[in-house]
């Protein structure tokens, strides 16, 4: 029941903070105004879940860190971020520090059930044979 009321109060917390933020900024801004204030209330969102989180006894592994701030390298410009990227998804793929074996065993089951299911709804849209359309 804390769990859940924290991270209502996280959320709600966000919420006025974009809506705060977008009416701040996007009268000045316009459309960059209402990307910046998105993006700093799901960051101060995501901060606020994680010190609840953290506050409540659990803990966050490096792997998880990292990933949690890979949204942050979009401010570094698109080839910069790009190359950052790279980087991470060639560490996560060619070593245990970022992704245990077992979490990569499971990214790699749930994309194979996705590519599946996505494998069925195209077998499913294609007109039988012989019908005209």
């Amino acid at each position: 029941s804390e769990k859940a009321r924290l991270s209502s109060l996280a959320v709600l917390l966000g919420l006025l903070a974009n809506v705060g933020l977008n009416l701040l900024l996007l009268p000045r801004m316009g459309l960059l105004g209402a990307v910046l204030a998105t993006t700093s209330a799901n960051l101060i969102m995501l901060v606020l879940i994680c010190t609840f989180n953290h506050l409540l006894g659990f803990r966050m592994d490096r792997g998880t860190r990292v990933i949690l701030a890979l949204p942050l390298v979009v401010c570094l410009g698109p080839w910069l971020a790009t190359l950052v990227l790279v980087a991470v998804a060639l560490e996560i793929i060619t070593s245990n520090r970022l992704l245990s074996a077992e979490e990569k065993q499971q990214l790699v089951e749930g994309w194979s059930e996705y590519l599946e299911r996505f494998r069925n709804l195209l077998a499913n849209r294609r007109p039988a044979e012989g019908s005209s359309h």
